[in-house]
Parts: structure tokens; C-alpha cells; sequence
């Protein structure tokens, strides 16, 4: 258990500085006010052999060609270590990686970059991978989430799905400080390591107007610094937000299916879930210090959405999460919010070898887990048995991971009627 510090590079300490790669007439309002111009490493640490020193940041676009000039050197020597460049290789994972040879440098040297007649001292920190290796490990990237939503997120994963550990990116929280998270970790039996990683990088804009993704880099580089710092010796993997869950009917662990499939990785669609109101009108906005709501009340999904599933049209559910082995996944993928992604041809071609999506798996995405930092999405909609279907499935779960809270029954016998579950394929 424990707080994890990084050792950031700004662009800036070069006289450098990162330049939009997209065009002003289709960029959204705030897309100035969450770019991340500054950023260069995100960290610098120790591969887990020590062999070599690894920088991750976003892309250098404007900024690569100065920058591959740059030389490297060990404090306890001062000679130049050699060093290459790699690039982003999808638009969904934009980060970017220097690998610096290490191999003759004290494990506690500094490093110095120099560029331009500038010279720059760096900490590196060490490799994380040992003390996680072998765990089922929780990653995500939270801001302000309020200390109930993620203790009950935490807690699920650890009693439902067998969780022991947990990486938890805080993306600049002001509503609490981060020794109160590692409180809370420490308090959940079952959780046997966590890291609180201060994340403090701009969050990114959105896809604009035109839905164009080229400017989104702060959580994308969060999971690919948990891949190569923590994770690659992980017995596996679960990338989920704070207001999202996954309940398999019948119960079981998520984890065991992963091991169980024999393949790299599971990636699933996801289907809304909410708390109806009660009432046509809007409940009053809940102040703001106080959650609307827990995720065991949140118990109906989308009848839509349920039809949808029902008749093949998956591809119009939520974009897909995943779980994966990261000893497994191959090289040449890259590791997305949404997706594990190839980055080659050949590799796209034989995607079914190492990953599989199955039929009867999909995650719950919470209406009212929200703090209304983008949209006023926990707003409760009027419960209506053409809309609504009850979660069965999902309020089985919540009694596993929660035997001494009350679980809400349908609200009408209609609501409660089980649909027949797909077959395991």
C-alpha cells in the first residue's frame, strides 16, 4: 500500500512547447483550456531488469524533430547513453516511449538531458512490476469521485470478482486528499496492494464537433505507464471506470473467466444501468458534496438496449472495456480505453488468436454514478415498463458483494420478468 510519486519533464524546460495537431475551425469551445501543451515524460523509471530507462509522454508532433537531438547522460559518469525513440503507434494509445540503456548506470543516478544548451537533472524511479506481479489488478483514472462510489467500486471487484490489487490514478482530485484514498484501500478486506498514482496531467478535449480523436492523451498514457511500470508481470488485468461494473449471469469472476479462456484478454459492450425516478419531474440537484446515489440502486437497464442484445445488434451497445493476462498480449497491441489495439496488419489479422469477445459478457455503466462533470447524466429518468427492464443479474451480484445492504426488488412484477440468457460460446 502506498502513494507513488512520477518523475515529470515539461516540454517547457527546453523552450519547447507542444502545438494542437488539429485545425481551429474543429476544435470544441474548451479545447485550449484541456490540451496538454507542456507535458514531455509523463515518468522516467527502471525497466524491470534494470537494464534500461523508459520515458513515457504524449506525442511530440511539432516538438519530435528538436527533441531527437537530445543527448543523455548518467551523473555517475557523465558519458552519453544511447537511446531510441518510439513513437505512438494508434491515435488510441498516443503515447509516446524513450528507451535510454542503463545497463552501466547506478540504479540511484540521476539522469541529465541536454537540448539546445540546456541541461536538465532527472530522478528516475524504480520499476513497480515486482510488487504487483502475480495480482489481479483494478486500473482506472479518477477525478473528485466521491469516497463511497469508490470504495463500493473496490469493494465489488474484490468480493465478486477476486481483486487483490488496485492502481488508481487520481487526475488532480481537490475534494479530498490522497492519503484519504489509501485510508479507504486499506480498510477493504481482500485488497492486498495498492498504489495511488498523482496523475496530474490536463485531461484532454473531446473529439469536437467532427468526432475526431487527436488531442486525448492524459488516460491513454495513464494505462500504458500501469502496463510498463506495474503491470506486465500482473496475473491480469481490468480496465473499468468508477461508475462501471460487470455482472456475469450466474454468477462467477471475471478474472476466472480470463484464465479459464486461455486467451491474452476478454472484451466486453456495455449496457446502461440507472435509478428511475418515481415521478414524471426531475429530482432537485443533489448538493454537491453529497452522492445521488450508490451503484446497488442503480437496478434497471434499457429495454432498448436489451432488444439490441437480443437480436445481434452488439456493435450498438456501449463501447467495449476489457481484462487481459499483460503477459499475454502480444507486443505489437497497444493497450486503449476501450479496446486492445494492433498495430499491425498481420497482428489485426489474427486478432481472434489472442483475444475473444464473448457473447454472454457485458459491463454496467452507471447513469447515476456521475458528478455531472461533463453532462448532467444522473438526472433520474421516469420509470416506465417500456423503458426499463430490472437487473437481475446485476442485483445477484450486489448481494454477493454487499450481504448487509438491502437490495431494491422491481418496482413492478413486469420490470422483474427474466429474459433467457444467452449461451456461453
Amino acid at each position: 500500500m502506498g502513494e507513488e510519486g512520477l518523475s515529470t519533464l515539461r516540454l517547457s524546460a527546453f523552450g519547447l512547447r507542444r502545438d494542437p495537431p488539429r485545425r481551429p475551425e474543429d476544435r470544441s469551445a474548451d479545447y485550449a483550456a484541456l490540451f496538454d501543451y507542456d507535458t514531455l515524460f509523463y515518468d522516467l523509471f527502471r525497466s524491470p531488469d534494470g537494464a534500461a530507462i523508459i520515458g513515457l509522454g504524449p506525442p511530440l508532433l511539432n516538438c519530435e524533430a528538436p527533441l531527437l537531438q537530445a543527448v543523455f547522460r548518467s551523473t555517475a559518469s557523465e558519458r552519453p547513453l544511447a537511446w531510441r525513440y518510439e513513437p505512438p503507434r494508434t491515435q488510441f494509445q498516443p503515447s509516446c516511449r524513450f528507451r535510454i540503456d542503463a545497463r552501466d548506470m547506478p540504479s540511484d543516478a540521476p539522469l541529465v538531458m541536454e537540448l539546445a544548451g540546456r541541461r536538465v537533472r532527472i530522478p528516475v524511479r524504480p520499476s513497480g512490476v515486482a510488487g504487483f506481479a502475480g495480482r489481479r489488478i483494478l486500473v482506472t483514472l479518477s477525478r473528485d469521485n466521491p469516497l463511497g462510489w469508490i470504495r463500493d467500486w473496490v469493494a465489488f471487484n474484490v468480493r465478486v470478482h477476486g481483486a487483490d490489487a488496485v492502481l488508481f490514478y487520481d487526475n488532480g482530485s481537490t475534494a479530498y486528499e490522497r492519503g484519504a484514498l489509501m485510508r479507504l484501500f486499506e480498510a477493504i478486506p481482500g485488497l492486498v496492494r495498492a498504489r495511488v498514482v498523482a496523475w496530474p496531467f490536463p485531461y484532454g478535449p473531446g473529439t469536437g464537433p467532427r468526432n475526431i480523436q487527436d488531442s486525448f492523451y492524459c488516460q491513454p498514457g495513464a494505462l500504458n505507464h500501469a502496463r510498463w511500470r506495474y503491470c506486465a508481470a500482473a496475473r491480469g488485468v481490468l480496465n473499468s471506470d468508477i461508475d462501471e461494473l460487470v455482472a456475469i449471469g450466474g454468477g462467477g469472476s471475471l478474472f476466472d473467466r480470463l484464465e479459464q479462456s486461455g486467451k491474452a484478454a476478454l472484451v466486453f459492450p456495455g449496457l446502461w444501468v440507472e435509478r428511475p425516478a418515481l415521478k414524471a419531474e426531475p429530482e432537485p440537484e443533489p448538493e454537491p458534496e453529497r452522492a445521488p446515489a450508490r451503484h446497488l440502486n442503480c437496478l434497471y437497464r434499457e429495454l432498448r438496449q436489451c432488444l439490441l442484445r437480443r437480436f445481434g445488434r452488439r456493435h450498438r451497445l456501449l463501447r467495449t472495456k476489457w481484462i487481459a493476462v499483460p503477459a499475454l498480449v502480444p507486443e505489437a497491441v497497444d493497450w486503449g480505453v476501450h479496446d486492445l489495439y494492433p498495430t499491425r496488419r498481420q497482428s489485426r489479422r489474427h486478432k481472434r488468436s489472442w483475444r475473444r469477445q464473448p457473447r454472454d459478457l457485458f459491463y454496467r455503466h452507471f447513469r447515476q454514478i456521475n458528478t455531472g462533470w461533463k453532462l448532467a447524466r444522473w438526472m433520474p429518468r421516469p420509470w416506465s415498463r417500456y423503458r426499463h427492464l430490472y437487473d437481475r443479474d446485476l442485483a445477484d451480484a450486489f448481494r454477493v458483494a454487499f450481504p448487509d445492504d438491502p437490495i431494491d426488488p422491481p418496482m413492478r412484477w413486469l420490470a422483474g420478468l427474466r429474459r433467457p440468457r444467452a449461451k456461453p460460446r
